[in-house]
């Protein structure tokens, strides 16, 4: 039975095709045909004692049929009978060594085929030691990065707060350069109005006007109606006085028969002063205002003794020196 397995395999169109290639045949097409895969060590100890066992198998059926020989040649008579099985003897033989010598190509190919795989699994490793050291410097390199990256994290956190600290601090002195440039601008101006009336002040003085705090006084030497006055204290840039307390109506006192800002001609009896307020304090002379002889504008009376009692109502159209007053 072992030696028609034998036979079998070297008949099978597989077999021959293992004869035929040769050394040409390929370790992958060799385990293929075998059932033994590329990397597997196990199919390879089994391919090596399947071979083993064919080996132990091919000698016991030589072994047989040179003894099956024997007894023929001890039972046969007949020269043709030798013949014959002397023929099926150096036949099975033949085939023996056939089957043989094609089971150590295999083995060969085989020997060959680990050697290879043992080489290839040598690079592999090799490789993966190479990977894995790639690996590792990659790794390295990641956890450099990482840090990096927090360390960025936290330099860009700190910038923020110091950008924020930085806008406000921008924000309150825009507005303190604000307010700053607004005092500036206001003590500018107050400078301006100063040097002003410093400069008014030094021509009303050169010019002779009275300086009382906070006005200045011009008694005009010329003799004018009401209107008239007023309008040349107008083209000076005055007005004609409004008294507006005891005090002042005390340092008019000494001036008699002068015009003073008072007048009811736009409506008879409702005094105004010339700046449009009403007549609320009042230092009329006894018996004043009268009315007599259409009696329309306020002098200081030529008899005026008390600063209370000092004030006269006369006809618009005469003519009096008149006091202007210019504020400062």
């Amino acid at each position: 039975m072992a030696e028609d397995i034998l036979v079998d395999v070297d008949n099978s169109e597989e077999g021959r095709s293992y004869w035929d290639q040769g050394d040409k045949i390929s370790t992958s097409k060799i385990f293929n045909k075998m059932g033994i895969g590329r990397h597997s060590k196990k199919g390879f100890k089994l391919a090596t004692a399947c071979l083993g066992v064919l080996c132990v198998i091919l000698l016991i059926v030589i072994i047989s049929h040179k003894s099956h020989n024997n007894c023929n040649n001890d039972n046969s008579d007949g020269t043709f009978q030798r013949l014959t099985a002397d023929n099926n003897v150096t036949h099975n033989t033949v085939q023996s060594e056939t089957i043989y010598s094609n089971l150590n190509k295999q083995m060969n190919l085989l020997l060959t085929s680990h050697n290879i795989l043992i080489q290839e699994k040598s690079l592999i490793l090799t490789r993966y030691n190479n990977l894995t050291d790639d690996r590792n410097l990659l790794q390295i390199s990641y956890n450099d990065l990482i840090l990096q990256k927090s360390q960025l994290n936290s330099n860009y956190t700190n910038l923020s707060r110091e950008k924020s600290d930085l806008q406000t601090s921008n924000a309150m002195l825009s507005d303190e350069k604000a307010q700053l440039q607004a005092s500036y601008n206001n003590l500018t101006r107050e400078r301006d109005n100063l040097q002003t009336l410093l400069t008014k002040l030094d021509s009303r003085l050169a010019d002779g006007w009275i300086a009382r705090k906070p006005s200045l006084y011009k008694v005009s030497s010329e003799k004018r109606s009401w209107q008239e006055s007023r309008d040349s204290c107008l083209n000076m840039g005055a007005d004609l006085i409004v008294v507006n307390d005891i005090e002042e109506q005390k340092f008019l006192l000494p001036y008699k028969n002068v015009w003073i800002g008072l007048s009811d001609t736009d409506n008879e009896g409702v005094w105004k002063w010339v700046d449009g307020t009403p007549l609320t304090i009042k230092y009329w002379a006894p018996g004043e205002p009268n009315n007599a002889g259409n009696e329309d504008c306020a002098e200081i009376s030529s008899n005026a003794a008390n600063p209370m009692k000092a004030w006269n109502d006369v006809p618009c159209y005469s003519s009096f020196q008149y006091i202007c007053e210019d504020h400062f």
